[in-house]
C-alpha cells in the first residue's frame, strides 16, 4: 500500500508478489487467487466473468476481497510488538473486524449477516468506489502459473473486488436491498498467502 506519507492518506495498492518484488528466490510467495476445481460458481458470482479477468462462468472464483498482506507491524494485547507480519494472520483479523463492526453497530441499516451476496452487489453497483479500493496493478503469476492472473479494474482473480474501506464498507454491507439475501452457504474467501492460482 502506498500513502502520501507515513500515516498519510491512501494512494494505491498493488498485488502482493514476492517473486516480482525480490526475484526468483521468492517465487511463489504472495497473493493467491484463481478458479476452484471443486466448487461450482455460487449465485452471487454469476455475471462477473469477463475476457479481461479470466474468471469462470461455472466454477467458484477466488478471492472475494483482499487486504494488506505483507509487512504489517502488529501490537498484541499484551503490549508485545511484532514487526513485518503478513498473510492470513493479518488479513483475516482485519476483514473479521469490518464484519464484526457491521454486526455490532449495524452500520446505517441494522446488522449484517452472510455477506457474500452483499459484497458482489456492492461490487456491481454505485457503492463500489466508496466501499472498496480497487487494486489495478500487479499480478499473482509465478513459475507454476506464468500467465495467470493480472489485477485489472473491477473484479479480478488476484484481489477480488479490492480492499474494504472501513466505515463506508460497513454501511454498504448493512443496507437492506433484497439482492443481499442468498442461502447458498459458501463463506467469504479472503485471500490466503501461498495459495496459487488454479485454472480449470
Amino acid at each position: 500500500m502506498t500513502t502520501t506519507e507515513p500515516e498519510g492518506s491512501y494512494v494505491s495498492e498493488t498485488v502482493w508478489n514476492w517473486g516480482v518484488e525480490f526475484g526468483s528466490a521468492e517465487d511463489g510467495i504472495g497473493s493467491g487467487g484463481g478458479i476452484s476445481t471443486s466448487y461450482a460458481i455460487p449465485s452471487w458470482q454469476q455475471g462477473i466473468a469477463t475476457v479481461a479477468n479470466g474468471a469462470s462462468t461455472t466454477m467458484r472464483n477466488l478471492p472475494d476481497v483482499a487486504l494488506t498482506a505483507d509487512n504489517v507491524d502488529v501490537l498484541a494485547g499484551n503490549g508485545e510488538e511484532f514487526a513485518g507480519v503478513g498473510g492470513t494472520s493479518v488479513a483475516r483479523a482485519v476483514v473479521g473486524s469490518v464484519h464484526r463492526a457491521g454486526q455490532s453497530t449495524g452500520g446505517t441499516n441494522g446488522p449484517v449477516g452472510f455477506i457474500n451476496p452483499a459484497v458482489y452487489t456492492i461490487g456491481t453497483d454505485g457503492d463500489y468506489t466508496s466501499a472498496f479500493h480497487d487494486i489495478t496493478t500487479g499480478n499473482n503469476e509465478w513459475i507454476g502459473s506464468p500467465t495467470q492472473f493480472n489485477a485489472i479494474p473491477g473484479y479480478d482473480l488476484c484481489t477480488g473486488w479490492g480492499t474494504p474501506t472501513g466505515s463506508n464498507m460497513v454501511n454498504a454491507l448493512s443496507r437492506p436491498p433484497d439482492a443481499l439475501a442468498d442461502s447458498a452457504g459458501h463463506g467469504l474467501y479472503v485471500h490466503r498467502p501461498g495459495r496459487r492460482p488454479v485454472q480449470t
